[in-house]
């Protein structure tokens, strides 16, 4: 970093990330199927709508399909935003959170 002039103290944040050999961020399972579930949602809705047209029973079907995997998708991002490990304490937390 450059400055032009002299300040006593800089504060520098910087938020990092970890990442693979090919640069890519590293991931666990439950972040993988919720990504992997979501491109499976975007992809079916977008072939249902061009099909819209085509044949009505079975653009019906494609979207009861859709729905399906749309509450798979967030239910499985529900379940990445919990940490892998919970100990006691953070079970305690979320139990107190959902009772209060």
């Amino acid at each position: 970093m450059y400055f032009n002039r002299n300040y006593p103290r800089v504060m520098v944040v910087y938020h990092g990330y970890l990442v693979d050999d090919d640069g890519l961020p590293l991931i666990n399972e439950k972040e993988q199927r919720a990504i992997a579930a979501f491109l499976a949602y975007t992809t079916l809705y977008k072939e249902s709508l061009k099909r819209v047209n085509v044949d009505r029973y079975n653009f019906k079907y494609n979207i009861q399909l859709v729905q399906s995997v749309k509450e798979d998708w967030l239910r499985l991002c529900n379940a990445a935003r919990v940490k892998e490990r919970l100990n006691q304490n953070d079970m305690d937390r979320i139990l107190d959170a959902k009772t209060s």
